[in-house]
């Protein structure tokens, strides 16, 4: 199977998959805060979709295509961090989550 098959099958389900290995890269990462990972993700999605995206027929059916796009990828980035949550809590966090202190006693 090449590449491009690959591509042609699914645009947005491929996008979402590199945007889920961009965010497991920055969660890695030392200089990215997690919290501002989902951000990124919008951000790039919004940024980057509206260049890979085909306009095709919404060209002629919406006022701005462009601005279309990047509502849609922005929800392709956001679509990517809720896919990663939804695997994270599927597979089992291997990570223990942090324990609020005793209240303090009276």
């Amino acid at each position: 199977m090449d590449l491009t098959e690959i591509l042609k099958m699914s645009p947005p389900l491929v996008f979402v998959v590199v945007l889920n290995g961009i965010g497991m890269i920055l969660s890695k990462a030392t200089w990215c805060k997690g919290d501002y990972i989902p951000i990124v993700m919008l951000v790039l999605g919004a940024g980057v979709w509206p260049f890979l995206a085909d306009t095709g027929n919404v060209a002629f059916t919406a006022k701005n295509p462009t601005l279309l796009n990047s509502v849609y990828g922005a929800a392709l980035g956001l679509g990517a961090v809720g896919a990663h949550q939804l695997v994270t809590r599927l597979m089992g966090d291997k990570t223990v989550a942090p324990t609020l202190p005793p209240p303090p006693s009276v």
